[in-house]
């Protein structure tokens, strides 16, 4: 009866990742996991006035709507960067001729080069919070920047990485890949 109980607003409670754990629970006595139909149809949700729903579903679709619109204009603006990259440092450049005040060069020309070293798991001690441990992981799979740290060292292993403890401000480069 959708006087009472708006399809929109089922969805979107079929949608919440507690209602996968609620029917996984119920759907554990079954060889294949299936949930029965009769288990399906006693499990208990809570259901607003119709005006409540309305309103609910209508700020969920308008939330939708704002994030399909950035991921919009995310994709505009890395294909916009992409092109501006591209022109400066691909299309436009004459190794031989460059514009005024450039220059080729080395990384290590620009600063110091220092590769990294994972403490090994055997030594627990190494860990702890006296130091944030950038890994490649911390990186995630679309991220540029690595914002923090998942990991951390303890004074021990900051001792043991003597000479790969880097300053503040760092660029750090990997080439190991992340998720």
């Amino acid at each position: 009866d959708k006087t009472v109980l708006m399809p929109q607003y089922l969805m979107m409670w079929f949608s919440r990742s507690e209602f996968d754990r609620e029917a996984s629970y119920y759907a554990v006595g079954g060889v294949r996991g299936s949930l029965t139909w009769e288990d399906f149809c006693n499990m208990k949700l809570p259901i607003p006035s119709i005006t409540r729903q309305r309103e609910i579903v209508s700020e969920y679709e308008t939330l939708t709507n704002r994030i399909r619109l950035n991921n919009q204009m995310i994709q505009h603006l890395e294909a916009t960067a992409q092109a501006l990259y591209r022109k400066t440092f691909v299309d436009n450049i004459d190794k031989e001729n460059l514009p005024e005040g450039w220059r080729m060069g080395t990384i290590g020309e620009f600063g110091v080069v220092i590769t990294g070293k994972t403490p090994s798991s055997d030594n627990p001690e190494d860990f702890g919070n006296d130091m944030p441990f950038i890994t490649p992981g911390d990186f995630g799979k679309y991220r540029k920047f690595a914002i923090g740290a998942e990991r951390g060292l303890s004074e021990i292993g900051v001792k043991r990485l003597k000479g790969k403890v880097l300053p503040k401000g760092s660029v750090i480069v990997t080439c190991i890949g992340s998720d």
